[in-house]
C-alpha cells in the first residue's frame, strides 16, 4: 500500500517536475519514490509493469495521452463505483445477519433455560413417584411393627387443594369460561393427584356440591411443560381457557 504522507512530500521536494493530475507522471513519480525507499521494491515492479501495459494499450490506441487515459479512468471510476455499492450492500446484509444471529442466540438462550426447568419439572415428578411406590411397597408388607409414625408408613398424599372459580379467574389462571356465569360463579375446583398416575393431576369441579363433569379437567405436567417450551400460553379444555404457564406454577407450588 502506497503511503501517502511519505510520497506526497517526496513529491513536494523532488526535482522532477510532476504534473499530479496526470496519470503517467503519477505512475512514474511512484516508481522513483519506490525505487528510492526501503521495503517498497514490490510497489516498485508493480509501477514498472502498469507502465508496460499502458505503453502497450497506448501503442494500439485504446488509450489516448490527449485525454489523460480518459477512457481507463472512467473504466476505474465505473468500477469503483460499483465496488463501493456492493460493499454496502455486503454491509446492510451483514448487519441484518448479526441481527438474525442476536435473535437465534437469544431464543436459543430462552429454550436452554425453558429445557432445564422443563427437566427440572420431569426429574421432580420421577422422584415423587419413586417415593411413592417405594411406600406403597412396604405398606403391602403389613408389617405389624410400623405404625402409623413407622419410618415405612406411606408417604401422605398432598391435596385435594379448593379454589373457587371466582378466585382463579382474578388470578388469571381460568382466561375464558363458556358457562352462563350463574353457573360459573358457584362452581368449585378440588386440585388432587391423580391415583396412580406419575405426573399427572386433576381439577375436579363442584356445584352446589355436587360434581360437575362438565369443568372438570385432567393436566398432564409433561404436555404442560410441552407447551410452554412452545410458547403456548393457552389451553382450551372444552368449557375452559387456562393460562399455562398459571397451572404449571400452581402444580409446582402444592405438588412437588
Amino acid at each position: 500500500m502506497l503511503p501517502k504522507e511519505e510520497f506526497y512530500s517526496y513529491l513536494g521536494k523532488s526535482s522532477h517536475r510532476y504534473d499530479p493530475n496526470n496519470v503517467l507522471d503519477l505512475l512514474r513519480a511512484v516508481e522513483r519514490w519506490a525505487g528510492k525507499t526501503r521495503h517498497q521494491h514490490e510497489l516498485e515492479e508493480m509501477a514498472k509493469s502498469v507502465q508496460a501495459k499502458m505503453k502497450t494499450l497506448l501503442s494500439h490506441e485504446v488509450l489516448s495521452t490527449s485525454d489523460n487515459l480518459g477512457r481507463l479512468r472512467h473504466d476505474i471510476a465505473g468500477d469503483v463505483r460499483h465496488i463501493s455499492s456492493r460493499i454496502k450492500r455486503t454491509k446492510a446484509s451483514l448487519e441484518q445477519l448479526q441481527t438474525v444471529m442476536k435473535y437465534l442466540e437469544d431464543s436459543r438462550a430462552d429454550s436452554d433455560a425453558q429445557m432445564q426447568v422443563y427437566a427440572q419439572y420431569l426429574s421432580n415428578v420421577r422422584v415423587t413417584a419413586t417415593k411413592s411406590k417405594g411406600a406403597k411397597t412396604k405398606i403391602n408388607k403389613k408389617d405389624p411393627k410400623k405404625g402409623a409414625s413407622g419410618s415405612e408408613e406411606e408417604a401422605p398424599i398432598k391435596g385435594p387443594f379448593r379454589f373457587s372459580h371466582t378466585q382463579l379467574v382474578k388470578d388469571g389462571l381460568i382466561l375464558g369460561c363458556s358457562l352462563p356465569e350463574k353457573i360459573s360463579s358457584h362452581l368449585t375446583y378440588e386440585f388432587s393427584v391423580v391415583p396412580g398416575k406419575s405426573g399427572m393431576y386433576q381439577a375436579v369441579a363442584y356445584w352446589a356440591k355436587k360434581r360437575f363433569d362438565s369443568a372438570t379437567v385432567v393436566l398432564n405436567l409433561e404436555d404442560l411443560l410441552e407447551r410452554q417450551s412452545q410458547n403456548e400460553t393457552q389451553m382450551d379444555c372444552d368449557v375452559l381457557v387456562l393460562n399455562v404457564n398459571l397451572v404449571i406454577r400452581l402444580i409446582n407450588k402444592y405438588f412437588l
